[in-house]
């Protein structure tokens, strides 16, 4: 069952996996990271629009990772993205 966001946000260091799927802690190079994905059932992720800002404080996460995700998104996503991750 994925994670809620009051579960996320108290994870210390807190590590991002932007449009993960499955990819996140305990796999083999994800190991802390919570998946972030719109229809994750991932046990270490948690279920978000990709578009919608991320409901956490300003400088809470330690670390982002997005591969293969960028692609996915129209170029307004894709900008949004990248403010939201600044």
């Amino acid at each position: 069952m994925p994670l809620t966001w009051d579960q996320v946000a108290s994870r210390r260091p807190l590590q991002l996996n932007l449009g993960a799927g499955h990819d996140c802690h305990p796999h083999r190079n994800y190991a802390g990271y919570v998946a972030v994905d719109a229809a994750t059932t991932a046990d270490f992720g948690v279920v978000h629009d990709r578009l919608l800002p991320l409901p956490l404080p300003d400088a809470s996460v330690a670390a982002i990772l997005r591969e293969h995700f960028l692609e996915h998104l129209p170029v307004a996503g894709i900008e949004h993205v990248l403010r939201e991750c600044n």
